[in-house]
């Protein structure tokens, strides 16, 4: 009788440990209804969308979406799945990350530049609607220029790139087409988010530097514009003196040889709007005054403004803040 009761036991002990690891599974084993890596869902946007209204449970709430981190609160002890949208619909898995006792989750993970929903899971595995897509916001800080000696050193910063990010840097002077100078790829940055480049223009004058970011989609996006003056060498033969009230400007030449000069106004988009004078002029010292108005004595509005001075050989440059 005693080893028949002995057998019995043996035999039991499969079974037994498998309903504690089945009690176990249903108490402490909640974090397993999202797999680490979970399969590409299938659903499209607009499905997901539609399904929304069937689940019992609000949407996680973000605090904060940034390039390396995602932050948000939802139920409390659940398990968070953060997706990414494709172009064509799909969702493909980011990352998964817990909530603790009050429901606040901190995760950090890449994200992209393609919008991220999120959708979690309770510990009695009810399931939460989606959240409205949300995309990480780039943010220029900064984008300055100083001169030293012949070159211009260029630094700007930024919130939220990527570690792949590509910038351009182009130069023209107030009457020419923006030409590209440098590319400033991944690597170039001494410090996470800061960047800089200095460059060395061919010739004293003003010049606007143009910052642009290449895009996930190829196209290349405008960040800022910068104006640049390198013309100290020439402030005692080309001078232009605003107005206090900045509605007018008079500019002093001192030429040293009889030639034939223009000179003339353009603005920012280095259209010609004011032709002042143009005529063969004497050495020495000559004034003219410009009155904020185009060649049809049309006033002009507020911005930067270029005098230019043409010999035919050198364009020498000025700018003036007009503002009425």
């Amino acid at each position: 009788m005693s080893r028949f009761i002995f057998l019995f036991a043996i035999m039991m002990l499969p079974i037994a440990a498998a309903f504690a690891d089945e009690k176990d599974q249903a108490v402490d084993g909640a974090f397993a209804y999202i797999p680490e890596n979970p399969p590409l869902e299938q659903k499209s946007i607009r499905e997901k969308a539609a399904a929304v209204e069937s689940f019992a449970l609000p949407a996680p709430e973000i605090i904060s979406l940034e390039r390396n981190l995602v932050t948000g609160t939802t139920a409390p002890h659940s398990r968070v799945a953060i997706y990414t949208l494709r172009e064509s619909g799909e969702m493909e898995w980011l990352d998964t990350t817990v909530t603790d006792q009050t429901g606040f989750f901190q995760c950090e993970t890449f994200v992209p530049d393609s919008p991220v929903i999120l959708q979690a899971i309770t510990k009695d595995g009810q399931k939460t609607a989606f959240t409205k897509q949300l995309s990480v916001d780039y943010k220029l800080v900064s984008f300055l220029g100083e001169t030293q000696s012949n070159e211009i050193r260029l630094t700007w910063q930024s919130e939220n790139d990527r570690p792949d990010a590509i910038y351009l840097i182009q130069r023209r002077t107030p009457v020419s087409h923006f030409t590209t100078v440098t590319i400033i790829e991944n690597g170039y940055p001494s410090d996470y988010g800061f960047y800089e480049y200095t460059d060395k223009p061919p010739l004293s004058n003003i010049y606007i530097y143009r910052l642009q970011l290449l895009g996930m989609d190829g196209a290349y996006r405008n960040l800022a514009e910068i104006t640049m003056d390198m013309n100290d060498s020439y402030s005692q033969n080309f001078q232009v003196h605003p107005s206090l009230d900045q509605k007018n400007a008079q500019i002093y030449l001192r030429l040293d040889e009889s030639k034939e000069y223009e000179l003339s106004v353009f603005d920012k988009n280095g259209e010609k709007v004011r032709i002042l004078m143009h005529s063969l002029l004497e050495p020495g010292t000559h004034e003219f005054q410009w009155d904020g108005k185009d060649d049809h004595q049309k006033i002009l509005s507020d911005g930067e403004y270029f005098i230019i001075l043409d010999d035919g050989q050198i364009n020498q440059c000025r700018y003036t803040l007009f503002v009425r």
